[in-house]
């Protein structure tokens, strides 16, 4: 059932600046809460999704299970040209070597269309990241975004995206195969051993139609154990100031602590360098207890939301009106965070209550209406996955607005 909170937008939006972690917005209180306006509707139904399994470029991509999208939060972005709306998600089905240990799954989804028709009328296009890389070797079995960062003019590699995946690996027996999967493309078999999530970075010249691996960026602050479960989701990049940040659940102590939300950074001219060159990619560090000082690839690291109540996998976005920095997390409900300087987190409230048993609400995404949709307003949109099983699973949106604070 869905949370509805009413109230009169109360805040004046106020010119866009760009944020920084230490100052953002003066560290002022937000005049209002993120409130759903009106009812969900679906923008990408289950049917037009699945027709266009078979039209999918390049052709025969689409695995068993359909076209399985969006298995990540999405990317969205104006084209180049302005003229349309970019969505880049994940189709998570089988694309190689299906039913078998080393099966292949997830990719980089590109549709063109618009906020009210993501899946627009041109033919979806995909890329499948390389295994048996020095980036991707052969035990990553999942690889596949995300979300989209447009590089700004000015700026080395103006024009350039950069996106966010997800690289997982999974631990098999010998001789393990998938059972074949159900007639809803659901129960496609139980992974015998753990699932360990890392975040990597890919860079596209051509506005989404090609990309390019840059290497794996996060991973989770506990060593992989082939016998337990660490997912992180998928991150976003959140400019602010000198810093490109990424919000994430970690899990640490070798597995037996998960943090609510834990940031990471890095350079934002030194990353964009580097991603525009194609050299090396300068390393994140995690925050952890007041300081900077973990390594992104395997620190540890503390939660920057430690009242919750509620955590999950999380979407993060500036908002220029209320001068605060807005996080979605979904885990079992949908709840919003809200922050003025990136740190310190307001305790974390029900957005969207608990779906039916039938539904699993994942993958969100903030999106602006403005000329730059990684900007938030006084309001805005939320996609999401509305998961029933892919045959029928839905991408779902709701208007956020701005009620009363009480």
């Amino acid at each position: 059932m869905w949370s509805l909170r009413f109230g009169l937008i109360s805040v004046v939006a106020l010119a866009c600046s760009s944020p920084t972690l230490a100052n953002p917005g003066g560290n002022q209180l937000a005049a209002c809460v993120p409130t759903i306006v009106g009812q969900p509707t679906v923008v990408v139904s289950g049917v037009a999704r699945q027709a266009d399994s078979a039209l999918v470029l390049p052709s025969g991509v689409v695995g068993p299970t359909g076209f399985d999208f969006s298995d990540t939060p999405m990317g969205v972005v104006k084209s180049l040209d302005g003229s349309h709306y970019l969505f880049f998600g994940s189709d998570g089905s089988c694309h190689a070597n299906c039913n078998l240990p080393r099966e292949r799954d997830g990719s980089i989804t590109r549709t063109v269309g618009t906020l009210d028709n993501p899946l627009g009328a041109q033919a979806p296009m995909e890329t499948v990241l390389p295994l048996n890389t020095a980036n991707l070797p052969a035990y990553m079995v999942y690889a596949g975004g995300g979300p989209t960062y447009r590089v700004p003019a000015g700026q080395p590699g103006a024009g350039n995206l950069l996106l966010i995946y997800q690289a997982a690996r999974l631990s098999f027996p010998s001789g393990y195969q998938y059972p074949d999967c159900d007639a809803n493309g659901q129960n496609c078999g139980q992974h015998a051993n753990g699932f360990y999530s890392n975040f990597g970075l890919a860079r596209s010249t051509d506005d989404g139609v090609t990309w390019t691996d840059l290497g794996l960026i996060i991973s989770p602050g506990t060593p992989y154990n082939p016998q337990q479960t660490v997912d992180m989701g998928v991150g976003n990049l959140v400019a602010a100031g000198s810093y490109f940040y990424i919000y994430f659940p970690d899990v640490i102590e070798n597995g037996s602590v998960a943090t609510g939300m834990s940031v990471a950074r890095v350079s934002y001219a030194d990353l964009l360098t580097a991603a525009s060159q194609g050299t090396a990619l300068p390393s994140f560090e995690k925050y952890n207890n007041g300081q900077w000082n973990q390594p992104g690839l395997g620190g540890t690291s503390s939660s920057v939301l430690p009242n919750g109540p509620y955590y999950g996998d999380m979407n993060v976005a500036w908002d220029s009106a209320t001068k605060q920095f807005i996080a979605i997390q979904a885990n079992g409900v949908i709840s919003v965070t809200e922050s003025s300087d990136g740190l310190n987190w307001s305790p974390s409230t029900v957005l969207v209550d608990q779906p039916p048993t039938t539904d699993n609400y994942e993958y969100m995404t903030l999106v602006g209406s403005g000329a730059d949709p990684s900007i938030l307003g006084s309001s805005f949109y939320l996609y999401f996955t509305d998961y029933q099983g892919w045959i029928t699973t839905t991408l779902d949106r709701v208007t956020v607005s701005c009620g009363p604070r009480f």
